[in-house]
């Protein structure tokens, strides 16, 4: 059987962006998990949770108008693919992209309220959501808003930005579609079908 290795490692988690950062966090025996500021703000019940601090997606993701199309969870999963990539020093290799392909491991993402806000304006009557109303509100969505919450979408920006032209997988299976995305991804080798595979998810 072939071997399969890992060469790059990305994270971009609550404890940090980075393998260094995240490291770092560890050894410092520091939590990832904190009181939300928004959350607290609003006097949530529990304002407390894990959430990547300090992320600014302009440094990572390109090219920048993909953002319009992207959620968070895609920019947080296409930043650690980006990580992977140059940890493993793939820039400068001379790579088959037949032969480079990836998993990515995702879930059904959630609109985000702002996205929405139109839509229920012009579909209400006098403050109440109307579906009859449907047809004038749905004008008011961004065209491609769907792009944005479809779970292969990690997987096609990555693919799109790296010239990965060979197999390319999503795994929809909530907290296990990491693990099982890595599976995939080094089966897929020891196939012959690829030399070298992304793998994670977000």
């Amino acid at each position: 059987m072939q071997e399969v290795v890992i060469t790059g490692l990305g994270i971009v988690c609550p404890l940090g962006v980075g393998r260094e950062a995240v490291w770092s966090a560890v050894k410092n025996c520091q939590s990832g998990v904190r009181i939300l500021d928004h959350l607290a703000d609003t006097n949530y019940p529990v304002p407390i949770g894990g959430e990547v601090p300090d992320f600014e997606p302009k440094q990572y993701v390109k090219p920048r108008k993909s953002l319009k199309v992207m959620s968070r969870e895609t920019q947080l999963g296409f930043t650690a693919a980006e990580l992977a990539w140059a940890e493993a020093g793939l820039d400068d290799a001379a790579l088959d992209p037949e032969r480079l392909g990836l998993v990515v491991g995702a879930n059904v993402f959630r609109s985000e309220l702002g996205d929405l806000t139109a839509l229920y304006q012009a579909a209400s009557d006098d403050g109440k959501f109307d579906m009859t109303r449907w047809d004038v509100g749905i004008r008011e969505m961004y065209p491609l808003w769907m792009l944005k919450f479809l779970p292969n979408m990690p997987a096609s920006h990555i693919a799109i930005f790296n010239d990965l032209r060979g197999p390319n997988n999503s795994i929809t299976l909530r907290e296990t579609a990491g693990v099982m995305a890595i599976r995939e991804a080094a089966q897929t080798i020891q196939r012959g079908h690829a030399d070298w595979m992304i793998a994670g998810a977000t």
